[in-house]
């Protein structure tokens, strides 16, 4: 009994020896997202450096460390080790904006469903060069519930004071929230509808009525003629299904309309509200209902 208690005590030494030598963990300076799809996790910085991990959008991490090359120390989850690049990454703060902006979209009605062409980016505000962190695969669907207009990047070749404009959604789904590029989207409207486009893009579109025929409802859309229009939409359109001719037909357009959003869409009976600028910039809202294939103006009430 007395040997085995003398090994115990031995032992006991050893553990508080080891716990003494023990190097101390770096300390935590911050926290922060991750921001790409996928990011592979190096265990150094140097050609020699190897992979011993890979983290994945949204998972949060604790930074440890930060060089002035942009390079981060961190600490994952389930307590992996190793440096990633600091543009792979959002800090707590620019998280917290990105919330706030879902909580802003979220009270927003939708002017659409949409797509998006490629991979794409969601910034917090518009821009190229602001901070992203949620994305859209290619085809992801979303809904548009904004647009605004930046400067686009001048060309290399670009004459000096000519400057170009570029146009935003701000898009929502149940997983990400942002600004991307209008000409990375496309609206989700029906194919037989599409073909009137004529070269203008649709920037907000609708279901009105199932109608007659389930598979061609009446749709209600809106478009833009330009990029950076000082208003969301310079036109608005109600395309009917015509039974006896087996094709959509106009059942009402305006055109020169400085419409904005949003477009509220109502019900019982089927119709809708647009708000455009009057000669001195006032917002103006007009009401139009369904009757039949027909659309006619009502009173605001």
């Amino acid at each position: 009994m007395e040997g085995m208690t003398r090994k115990l005590g031995m032992i006991l030494i050893l553990m508080t020896l080891v716990a003494c030598h023990r190097q101390p963990s770096e300390p935590v300076i911050g926290t922060g997202y991750v921001s790409a799809s996928s990011v592979n996790l190096r265990d150094k910085l140097g050609a020699q450096q190897i992979t011993v991990g890979t983290l994945k959008q949204g998972e949060r991490v604790q930074i440890l460390q930060r060089t002035k090359h942009h390079w981060l120390h961190v600490r994952s989850g389930s307590n992996l080790e190793g440096w990633i690049e600091e543009k792979n990454l959002v800090t707590q703060e620019m998280f917290d904006q990105f919330e706030k902006l879902r909580r802003a979209a979220a009270a927003k009605p939708s002017q659409g469903t949409a797509h998006a062409r490629f991979a794409l980016n969601l910034h917090l505000t518009p821009g190229r060069k602001t901070p992203f962190y949620y994305s859209l695969k290619e085809e992801e669907t979303c809904e548009v519930v904004g647009r605004a207009t930046t400067d686009k990047p001048p060309r290399a070749n670009q004459p000096e004071g000519v400057s170009q404009s570029e146009d935003w959604f701000l898009v929502r789904n149940a997983t990400a929230v942002g600004w991307g590029l209008v000409a990375n989207l496309d609206l989700s409207v029906p194919d037989d509808v599409l073909q009137y486009a004529e070269g203008k893009r649709v920037v907000a579109w609708f279901v009105l009525d199932p109608g007659p025929v389930p598979e061609h409802p009446t749709v209600l859309w809106a478009t833009s003629s330009a990029m950076g229009l000082p208003y969301d939409f310079d036109a608005f359109r109600v395309f009917v299904w015509a039974t006896r001719h087996k094709r959509y037909e106009t059942g009402y357009v305006e055109h020169n309309a400085r419409g904005n959003y949003p477009i509220q869409i109502l019900h019982n009976p089927p119709g809708f509200i647009v708000t455009t600028q009057n000669k001195q910039g006032q917002p103006t809202p007009h009401k139009f209902v369904l009757d039949a294939n027909r659309v006619r103006r009502a009173p605001m009430l």
